[in-house]
């Protein structure tokens, strides 16, 4: 089982760190980019803040350009956005749910060591009488181990989960503002037309 339970470590840490990078893409800009939005949308046209954003490889600037692109179409921007960014989103939760998988899954190959380590302390028991207790013994210690290497496995999934669910409500969070200061701005751009 210790194959497995490093497999599963090693798909952990490799989710996390893939969820986190995504996360940080999206939280990681500078705290001003609502702002620098807002102003953005009204000191420009929309030509301008389309090529400005269009330009931008992180999840906001391309949810506000797909926004632009739809509004300059006479689309609701706000859907545009939400679709963009339920996209991006879909990915990180997906993700989060294999994390998650993979953090309940260590333990439970710990126990299932732990059940086989037992099982063979019984057939030593029941089987010799002579070296009984280094048989015991040695059923005993593969029971602990396997317990131990999916509990350390599991702990700092469960820590990066937490972690994990923290950026996605930040991240929801920025989108939710980017959102309605793009569509504050879509309605008196509509406004002057």
């Amino acid at each position: 089982l210790l194959p497995a339970l490093f497999a599963v470590s090693f798909g952990i840490w490799f989710h996390f760190f893939r969820i986190r990078g995504a996360l940080v893409r999206i939280t990681g800009m500078s705290t001003g980019f609502e702002e620098e939005l807002s102003a953005n949308l009204s000191a420009r046209s929309l030509e301008e803040n389309l090529e400005l954003y269009g330009r931008g490889r992180d999840a906001l600037s391309s949810g506000v350009a797909h926004a632009l692109a739809a509004l300059r179409k006479s689309l609701a921007p706000g859907e545009a956005f939400d679709q963009r960014s339920q996209g991006q989103l879909g990915v990180i939760e997906r993700d989060t749910v294999v994390l998650s998988a993979l953090t309940t899954a260590a333990p439970l190959l710990g126990l299932l060591g732990t059940v086989i380590g037992m099982v063979a302390t019984f057939r030593a028991v029941a089987g010799t009488h002579g070296t009984m207790a280094a048989e015991i013994s040695s059923g005993i210690s593969q029971a602990l181990l396997t317990t131990q290497i999916g509990l350390v496995v599991a702990i700092p999934g469960v820590f990066g989960l937490a972690r994990i669910h923290q950026l996605l409500k930040h991240a929801e969070a920025r989108l939710g503002k980017c959102r309605s200061r793009l569509i504050l701005a879509a309605s008196r751009m509509e406004a002057t037309r």
